[in-house]
């Protein structure tokens, strides 16, 4: 699966790399229609697209916001879920806490990978 960030109201999740705005899916909208297909037996692959952390809060809080709602969402997927589990061979950790580590850990990343030129 391909989520372009595009795709959302920048006014109401101002993270996508093209600022028009309202004219998308608002932030609850998108995770709503992303859970069924996370929840798939097929489902194998997410892929994250045209997120710019630099429009969002000075502070990060916009992109925390967008990686926890995601980690949830992922966390929900049984397939992501038994897989990430399996991968770190670990026992007594809640899925959703640990996907949510998983992607807390992928933010500094974002930015460094981030074409130049922002904040």
């Amino acid at each position: 699966m391909h989520l372009d960030v595009d795709v959302l109201d920048f006014v109401d999740m101002p993270l996508a790399e093209n600022t028009r705005r309202n004219a998308g899916l608002r932030f609850d909208q998108l995770m709503a229609a992303l859970g069924p297909f996370l929840r798939a037996p097929n489902w194998t692959a997410l892929t994250v697209c045209e997120l710019n952390p630099d429009h969002g809060e000075r502070d990060g809080s916009t992109l925390q916001s967008f990686a926890k709602a995601l980690s949830n969402a992922l966390a929900a997927s049984p397939r992501m879920a038994e897989d990430l589990m399996a991968l770190r061979g670990l026992s007594g950790l809640g899925a959703t806490k640990y996907c949510r580590a998983f992607v807390s850990r992928l933010r500094p990343e974002i930015r460094t990978t981030h074409h130049a030129g922002g904040r």
